[in-house]
């Protein structure tokens, strides 16, 4: 079995950021009708699966899926899709995410006679103003009069829609939204600008970095926040953004960045020495296993540098990871 490629690293930093549900209810309120997010139950809201199974057996990884109640009952699906860049036939994507998600629910409440309410919702990262379709209607090569003829016969999905893109750092660092919201999407902005500095963003953040490092948790997050800008723009010199986030936020943020580039160090060193017991044993033996992979992609530094040894005497693969 071919090893499984990790998401990259936008993908997994919104999901990180975005997943706990006060997050999610921010970026909600940005682009749907109040009506929509009002309703919901106070403290309702709660993740929902986001892997369901298609017709290959392959899995089908939405980025975010939110279930919620209205009035004690109804329940109701935001699924949220993070994109870096315009995809033409969104649209189309989002109808085949909804009906997974209807599926999924008939499969676990069969003797149901209704359907959830999914309501499909888009992140747009990109450093363009998002110019493709919005709606299934927009895709159909139809006159305006026969479209609207033919309007109650076929799906009307509508995506709401959160452009980044036409953003200025002024506008994101003002969303309204916790602290960790104004800060990720000022940053997931500024990183995809490959004319701009990141660290610009900075002179917008300056309050809201305080306000955030004051909170219970707001280290890690921020953590999280720093990872990715360095994964993203890989050419940002690390001591350049201690001195940055100092200057801006005090003394508390160039620690929080200092000992995030840390981890990353040593994490870099870890994966050297992972992808380098990999290149052995595939040599050695050939096609390895997901099981393998797996193994290599849990282990300790300790446990790589024991098997990178073993590796070179073994005559079965069973007798690297001998305990």
């Amino acid at each position: 079995m071919a090893k499984k490629k990790p998401r990259n690293v936008h993908d997994r930093a919104f999901k990180a950021l975005f997943h706990p549900p006060e997050a999610a209810l921010s970026l909600l309120r940005s682009a749907l009708p109040a009506t929509l997010v009002d309703a919901i139950d106070p403290g309702s809201i709660k993740p929902g699966p986001t892997d369901f199974s298609n017709d290959l057996l392959e899995e089908d990884h939405r980025d975010l899926l939110f279930e919620a109640t209205i009035r004690g009952q109804h329940v109701l699906f935001y699924v949220i899709e993070h994109q870096r860049t315009v995809q033409w036939f969104m649209a189309l994507r989002l109808l085949r995410y909804v009906i997974g998600v209807w599926d999924w629910w008939l499969s676990k409440h069969p003797e149901t006679k209704t359907l959830p309410a999914v309501i499909p919702f888009v992140l747009h990262q990109g450093d363009k103003a998002w110019n493709a379709p919005r709606s299934l209607a927009a895709l159909m090569d139809l006159p305006p009069d026969v479209l609207a003829a033919v309007g109650h016969y076929v799906p009307a999905l509508d995506m709401a829609l959160q452009d980044l893109g036409p953003a200025s750092p002024a506008e994101l660092a003002a969303f309204p939204g916790p602290p960790i919201v104004r800060v990720t999407l000022t940053f997931m902005r500024a990183v995809v600008d490959p004319r701009g500095d990141p660290l610009a963003a900075l002179e917008f953040l300056q309050d809201t970095l305080k306000e955030l490092l004051a909170q219970p948790g707001g280290r890690s997050r921020l953590s999280v926040v720093l990872r990715y800008t360095v994964l993203a723009r890989p050419e940002l010199d690390v001591q350049t953004v201690v001195d940055e986030f100092e200057r801006v936020a005090g003394s508390e943020a160039g620690e929080v960045v200092m000992s995030t580039a840390q981890e990353l160090i040593k994490e870099g060193h870890e994966q050297g020495q992972r992808e380098l017991v990999e290149l052995l044993l595939t040599e050695k033996f050939r096609e390895l296993s997901q099981e393998v992979h797996e193994r290599l992609d849990k282990a300790t530094a300790d446990q790589l540098q024991l098997w990178s040894k073993r590796v070179l005497k073994a005559e079965r693969i069973e007798d690297v990871f001998a305990s």
